[in-house]
């Protein structure tokens, strides 16, 4: 029971850590911030796109996203 507490925790820590320079999908960002406040879509407007390649070496369009849009995705905004 110990180790599934731990592994939760874990899981939890770095599911909520945010890094400023992570590349995010940018249709997965664009799915999810349909159901943002209106205040927070003004953030998903004004994102830089990258060109990325996604894990199945296939072009795809990426974005930094900001703490709040971060915190949001979480479930902790």
């Amino acid at each position: 029971m110990k180790e599934s507490i731990r592994k939760i925790l874990k899981e939890t820590l770095i599911e909520s850590y945010y890094d400023r320079d992570k590349l995010y999908s940018k249709s997965y960002i664009d799915s999810v911030m349909k159901r943002a406040p209106k205040n927070l879509k003004m953030y998903f407007k004004n994102l830089e796109e990258f060109d990325c390649i996604d894990k199945n070496n296939q072009p795809h369009t990426c974005v930094k996203i900001p703490e709040v849009i971060h915190t949001f995705i979480i479930g902790k905004y």
